[in-house]
């Protein structure tokens, strides 16, 4: 755990001692279990540089390798910041994974369909999940309660880094925990969910061509082809505004998924995606805060039963979370909600 903390604080093991006052040599030896104590200034000295309590770095937790492959990234991250990011990760799932015993998520059923099961498949995946969640046609508004009511527990969380948009990881009881980056836009969040809620439905295994089906799977369930297909002519950039207005997507998404359609010539795709780039719309296109980010409730519903139904006190969920001290009010207590207790 004292690996955990020190990458999720983004210091080398080298800074890390240097800063705590010990060798390089003994908390390389303390990481890799040769040796089990620190002195006791070291460890008030770790205590204050990381914001993790005393006892966090006594618990035990079992790292879980992420792989370049789970996260949805803008750009290739540095190794420093990718180890970063992957401590944060697992130390969240771990905090999450102390809560989900006392409580029985109600909500769909959530298959696990496989795309090479399915003729045309990560689409064909995203049609019968709309069926089978009897979701109406026309735009989702809410795609967060969606995701929700299908038992994801769904954070907006700090990454560390702004190249990272979101990234799902698993409780031990196969509970999925979505992390999205809630520094995009609306948007983006909500490409990034989908495209999450599509390795959820699909993907429980890395496999070569998983990014390509979760767009498939992300498009087809925002935008059902059968649907927007003859809204697409013909195509031209106020027409662009609109369906982006009517889907609650990106308009740079609405030209990826016609041209994959085989809609759009790629000539054409490549003309429109220009006149982006001379708007300045790559990063932030025209209306992009004209929605507010959909707001998950289901982590303070459980902190809230915790502490209502079961009598846990704010000094009690602290002792079961061994949370960061600096983030421990604004993660865990907001918006109420009601559970069932198991058992």
């Amino acid at each position: 755990m004292v690996a955990m903390a020190r990458l999720a604080s983004g210091l080398t093991q080298e800074n890390c001692a240097e800063e705590i006052g010990i060798s390089q040599a003994q908390l390389s030896k303390l990481e890799d279990g040769l040796v089990t104590t620190l002195p006791k200034e070291a460890v008030e000295r770790l205590v204050k540089i990381s914001g993790y309590v005393e006892s966090f770095f006594y618990q035990n937790g079992q790292r879980v390798s992420l792989g370049d492959g789970f996260f949805r990234r803008r750009k290739v991250i540095p190794a420093q910041i990718f180890k970063m990011c992957e401590a944060l990760i697992n130390i969240k799932r771990m905090e999450i994974e102390k809560l989900l015993p006392k409580v029985e998520i109600d909500g769909l059923h959530r298959p696990q369909w496989d795309p090479d099961e399915f003729r045309n498949g990560a689409r064909e995946i995203a049609r019968h999940l709309r069926n089978f969640w009897e979701i109406p046609q026309g735009p989702i508004k809410d795609l967060t309660a969606i995701a929700e009511n299908a038992g994801c527990v769904i954070v907006h969380f700090d990454f560390g880094s702004p190249k990272v948009d979101g990234l799902t990881t698993y409780a031990t009881n196969g509970t999925p925990i979505i992390l999205l980056n809630p520094k995009v836009s609306y948007v983006r969040m909500r490409a990034t969910l989908a495209h999450e809620l599509g390795h959820v439905i699909m993907h429980r295994i890395p496999r070569g061509e998983m990014d390509q089906e979760a767009f498939d799977f992300a498009s087809e369930f925002m935008m059902p082809e059968l649907e927007i297909r003859s809204e697409l002519f013909p195509l031209n950039m106020d027409k662009l505004i609109r369906l982006k207005m009517k889907w609650r997507v990106a308009i740079q998404w609405i030209l990826k998924w016609a041209n994959r359609m085989g809609v759009l010539k790629d000539s054409y795709y490549r003309v429109l995606m220009m006149k982006i780039s001379q708007m300045g719309w790559r990063k932030c296109e025209i209306f992009d805060d004209e929605w507010k980010i959909e707001t998950p409730s289901l982590l303070r519903e459980i902190i809230d039963f915790h502490q209502t139904d079961l009598g846990y006190s704010r000094n009690d969920m602290m002792n079961l979370l061994l949370p960061n001290l600096k983030t421990f009010e604004r993660d865990y207590f907001g918006a109420v909600g009601a559970l069932h207790a198991v058992g």
